[in-house]
C-alpha cells in the first residue's frame, strides 16, 4: 500500500529530488504558469513540521519524553487558493517521481540547527532559543504570485535571523496577504506543493522493538526501566514503539510496574495466543484527501466512483463530525489515503468536517473495492500530535494544552473543500504559537466558517471526493506481523518444520508470510527440519544478541 505525502514547496528537501527536477519547479517560480482553464478549488492554510532531528536521549520527570531533545528540525506555514492543476515530476528513467499542485499564496518557513535546549516547534520558544544563542534560527519567506505593489510595504526583509520582533512583522505581513489575496485577479498559477507516494511497509526494527517492549512488561518492567535497559544494552529500539506497547497493554504510568494481568497478556502476545485482532470484517468509511484520486496509480482498487452527474439538482445532506486516524490501530488504507494521516507509531491525527455531502454508487471503475464515494463541499480541520509524552490523553480538547506544555508536537491544516471563497480564506490564522488560548482562537474561527457553510448553496462549487466505503476492520492490530515473527523463531529454536508452524499460527490467526520469510532468512529450505545452528540463531534473536 502507498500513501501520499504532501510538502510545501517552501519546506522541501532539496536532496529529495533531482537538479533537473528543481530547475523546473524554479523557473515557474519565477513566472508562473498560464491558468488557463485551471479552477481553484481549495484553500488551504497550515502549520507543519517538514522534518525533525531528534537525540535518543530521554528526560525522567513526571514523564517520559521520547523526543526530549531536538538536534534540528524545520517548519512551514502556508496559506494558499489551490488548483485542480497537477503536473508529474519525471525522473531520469521515465517513472513518476511526485506530483506538482498549483495555486497562489504564501509561505514561511523556519529552519532550526545547533539546538542546545529543550524545544518544540512554537515559533516563540524558537525565537527566544535564538535570542539567547541555544539555536541557530533562519526564516523564508516565500510569495506566489500575489506580491502586488500594495502588498510590498508590509513584507519584511524575506530571509535572514528570526527573532520576535520579525515574528510580529511576518505576523501583519501575511494578516494583510490574506486580507489581499482573493481579491487580486489571477493571471498565473506557480507550483506550491509536492506530492509524493511513499510506500508503507512494516518496518523490521519496529518488530525488535514491539518484541523487545512485551518481553519487558511479561518481565514485569515499567517503562522507565525498560527504557533504561535497552540504553544500556544499546539496542536499535524504537521509542515511541515502546511507549505505543505498553499503551496497548493498558499501561498508562511510565513507573507502575506491569500488574499480573498486563503480565499474562504479554507472556501470551509473545506465545502468539493474545492480540487485539478483529475477525469481523465490515464496510468502513475512509477518509480521503482531496489530492488522493491524482495519486492512484492505474491499478489502484481504490478508485473513488465519478463525480455525481446530478449533483447540482440532488438533495445534500450537511454534516459535522469528527474523525481520528492513528498508526497504532487503523488499517493501510485509512493511513494511505490521507496525507497527513502518519504511519509512525504514537503519532495521532484528528480531524473535523463539516460538509455539505451526498453518496454515490453508480458507474463503479472496474476492480474497484469501493463500494460507495461520499462527495461534497466544506472544511476539513486536521490537527496532527506526534511525539507525545507518554501517558497524555490526546483529544480536541486538549490539544493546546499539549503544546504550551510541551507535552507534544502539534501541526495543524484547515482547508476548504471544493471551496475557493476569499472571504473564508480570510478569517483563517496566521503564523502563531499554538497554546490554549490560540487554540481556542482557532475553535471560535472554525464555528465562524461553519455558520458561513451552512449558508452556501453547495452547487456552486466543485465538488470532491470526501469519503469511499470499503470493506475493512474498523481497527486492525499493528503488532501482527511482530508477532507472526516472533512465533517464527520460537518455533524454529524448538525445532519445528515450517509446515507445522505454519498450521500453529492458522489456527492462532497469525499471517504466514512473515512466518515463511524467517525460516528463509535462516536458510531453512522447504519442509526441512531446522538443526542446532538455526537453534542457536533464533535464540540469539529472541535474547537480542
Amino acid at each position: 500500500m502507498k500513501k501520499a505525502e504532501s510538502i510545501s514547496i517552501a519546506g522541501i528537501v532539496n536532496k529529495s529530488l533531482d537538479n533537473n527536477v528543481f530547475q523546473e519547479i524554479a523557473a515557474e517560480l519565477e513566472t508562473g504558469v498560464a491558468d488557463t482553464d485551471d479552477k481553484l478549488t481549495e484553500f488551504k492554510v497550515e502549520q507543519k513540521i517538514a522534518s525533525i532531528d531528534a537525540s535518543s536521549e530521554f528526560s525522567f520527570g513526571g514523564f517520559v519524553n521520547s523526543n526530549s531533545k531536538i538536534k534540528s528540525l524545520k517548519t512551514y506555514y502556508m496559506a494558499a487558493l489551490m488548483s485542480n492543476r497537477y503536473k508529474p515530476l519525471m525522473g531520469n528513467n521515465g517513472e513518476v517521481l511526485a506530483l506538482r499542485r498549483y495555486g497562489i499564496g504564501f509561505a514561511l518557513t523556519l529552519e532550526v540547527k545547533d539546538v542546545e535546549t529543550k524545544i518544540n516547534a512554537n515559533y516563540g520558544v524558537v525565537a527566544a532559543a535564538g535570542a539567547l544563542d541555544l539555536s541557530k534560527v533562519a526564516y523564508k519567506i516565500s510569495v506566489y504570485g500575489v506580491l502586488t505593489p500594495e502588498l510590498t510595504q508590509y513584507l519584511p526583509k524575506q530571509e535572514g535571523d528570526f527573532t520576535n520582533d520579525i515574528f510580529i512583522k511576518i505576523q501583519d505581513f501575511f494578516a494583510k496577504a490574506k486580507e489581499h489575496i482573493g481579491d487580486m485577479t489571477q493571471a498565473a498559477l506557480y507550483p506550491i506543493e509536492i506530492i509524493k507516494n511513499t510506500q508503507i511497509v512494516p518496518d523490521k526494527s519496529h518488530t525488535v522493538s514491539i518484541y523487545f517492549a512485551s518481553h519487558c512488561i511479561a518481565s514485569n518492567k515499567s517503562l522507565s526501566d525498560c527504557i533504561k535497559l535497552y540504553q544500556q544494552k544499546n539496542l536499535n529500539i524504537n521509542d515511541n514503539v515502546i511507549q505505543f506497547m505498553y499503551s496497548y497493554f493498558g499501561i498508562k504510568d511510565a513507573y507502575v510496574t506491569p500488574s499480573i494481568t498486563q503480565r499474562q497478556d504479554a507472556a501470551k502476545w509473545i506465545s502468539g495466543q493474545y492480540n487485539k485482532v478483529e475477525n469481523t470484517i465490515d464496510s468502513t468509511w475512509v477518509e480521503i484527501d482531496s489530492a488522493y484520486t491524482y495519486t492512484l496509480s492505474e491499478d489502484s482498487v481504490y478508485k473513488p466512483h465519478p463525480v455525481p452527474a446530478d449533483w447540482a439538482q440532488a438533495a445534500k445532506v450537511l454534516e459535522d463530525e469528527n474523525f481520528e486516524i492513528s498508526a497504532n490501530y487503523s488499517s493501510e488504507i485509512k493511513i494511505g489515503a490521507m496525507l497527513n494521516a502518519s504511519s509512525a507509531f504514537n503519532t495521532y491525527t484528528l480531524g473535523r468536517r463539516i460538509v455539505h455531502y451526498m453518496d454515490t454508487n453508480d458507474n463503479p471503475e472496474p476492480g474497484s473495492k469501493v463500494i460507495e464515494t461520499r462527495y461534497g463541499v466544506g472544511i476539513r480541520i486536521i490537527m496532527k500530535i506526534s511525539n507525545t509524552e507518554f501517558g497524555t490523553d490526546i483529544s480536541f480538547a486538549n490539544i493546546g494544552a499539549i503544546a504550551e506544555l510541551n507535552l507534544g508536537n502539534v501541526e495543524y491544516e484547515i482547508s476548504g473543500i471544493g471551496i475557493n471563497d476569499s472571504d473564508l480564506i480570510k478569517l483563517l490564522p496566521v503564523p502563531q504559537n499554538i497554546n490554549q488560548n490560540t487554540f481556542s482562537e482557532i475553535n471560535k474561527t472554525i464555528e465562524t466558517l461553519k455558520t458561513k457553510i451552512s449558508n452556501l448553496d453547495p452547487t456552486d462549487f466543485e465538488p470532491q471526493a470526501l469519503r469511499i466505503r470499503v470493506e475493512e476492520p474498523e481497527n486492525v492490530d499493528p503488532t501482527l506481523q511482530a508477532q507472526s515473527t516472533v512465533f517464527a523463531y520460537r518455533n524454529i529454536k524448538e525445532k519445528e518444520r515450517l509446515n507445522d508452524t505454519l498450521n500453529k499460527a492458522k489456527s492462532l490467526g497469525l499471517l504466514e508470510e512473515p512466518i515463511k520469510e524467517v525460516y528463509k532468512e535462516l536458510g531453512i529450505e522447504g519442509n526441512d527440519r531446522p538443526v542446532r545452528s538455526d537453534k542457536l540463531e533464533a535464540i540469539e534473536w529472541l535474547d537480542f544478541e
